[in-house]
């Protein structure tokens, strides 16, 4: 065998490695999340029901929650198991992007709505303070184009303020 050969083999094996390292941290994060989901939904239900009768907007947001966490974490599973499947990773940050976006909305209207408006404000301005230095991190250190970033944060920031701070302020 050619020490040409010999490498990419080797390059093969060590993308492959990295690729299912990446798919198992994502896979911990979303049932990181799924679990924090199940858990307010749980409480909610127990504690105070009123909370998502008067709320539909908290309700649908935190439904909807954990099916798109369970399936991402299911299209996660495969991109790690095969290397074929590295091409659904813009499936698997929108899905991201949603459920995510709807678990801190859910979290930030609870908030404005049982202790009060501006500590609601504050979650949803550091909810989106936080993607934006993480992402200008990812640019500044040529990881990801400014381009990327944007179609990423855009989407997740609409969702925060037209499903999160709407609703907390009453305006939706």
């Amino acid at each position: 065998m050619k020490k040409t050969e010999l490498r990419e083999i080797e390059k093969e094996i060590e993308d492959a490695q990295t690729s299912r390292f990446r798919a198992d941290v994502h896979i911990r994060i979303n049932l990181g999340l799924l679990t924090i989901a199940f858990a307010m939904l749980t409480f909610i239900l127990t504690v105070g029901p009123s909370l998502i009768k008067n709320s539909f907007i908290v309700a649908i947001q935190l439904v909807l929650t954990i099916p798109l966490l369970t399936f991402l974490t299911l299209v996660r599973s495969k991109q790690g198991s095969f290397r074929k499947y590295t091409n659904i990773n813009p499936l698997a940050s929108l899905l991201f992007s949603i459920s995510y976006g709807f678990l801190l909305n859910s979290i930030g209207i609870l908030l404005g709505l049982l202790v009060n408006t501006s500590l609601a404000m504050i979650f949803f301005a550091v909810s989106i303070i936080m993607p934006i230095v993480y992402s200008a991190s990812l640019i500044i250190a040529k990881q990801e184009t400014f381009k990327k970033r944007l179609l990423k944060d855009a989407l997740f920031i609409v969702i925060i303020i037209v499903l999160g701070i709407l609703p907390a302020l009453k305006l939706l």
